[in-house]
């Protein structure tokens, strides 16, 4: 695959490359990642291959499991949405989901500022109470 070449020449980095090469090949699934055979493969792309199997698990992460469970419930949402500087983890509406628990006041204030409701979630607590959470969600949308 010539475009990874390219994109390492560009200086692009290796998320980069990863994120670009995922979408080429229409992944959606970890599982599908396992699948791929890697021999025959140029070398910076056999890299990635590597390293998205050698991530892949049978455990699905928290966003994972928000991201499923959001599709599920038909509530539309954007995944890893850029506003301004900062990338967050759910966008619904005007309501920011941060599936980290960390508490960040620079970027709580900017997302305030702007209209924005965040909420920042424990990862624990989205693989232990999804359901709650998914209602959470939905009133805080009402």
């Amino acid at each position: 695959m010539p475009f990874a070449e390219n994109m390492q020449r560009e200086g692009r980095s290796h998320a980069e490359i990863e994120r670009a090469f995922k979408n080429y090949l229409g992944l959606k699934s970890k599982n599908n990642i396992r699948m791929l055979p890697i021999k025959r493969t140029s070398s910076v792309i056999h890299s990635v291959l590597q390293d998205l199997q050698g991530r892949a698990t049978d455990d699905p992460s928290p966003d994972r499991i928000l991201y499923d469970l959001l599709i599920e419930s038909k509530i539309k949402f954007s995944f890893q949405a850029h506003i301004g500087r900062y990338q967050v983890d759910f966008l619904i509406e005007s309501l920011v989901i941060e599936v980290d628990g960390k508490k960040d006041e620079e970027r709580d204030a900017f997302l305030n500022a702007r209209g924005y409701q965040v909420i920042n979630l424990p990862a624990n607590m989205v693989t232990i109470t999804p359901r709650a959470i998914i209602q959470a969600i939905q009133e805080a949308l009402d």
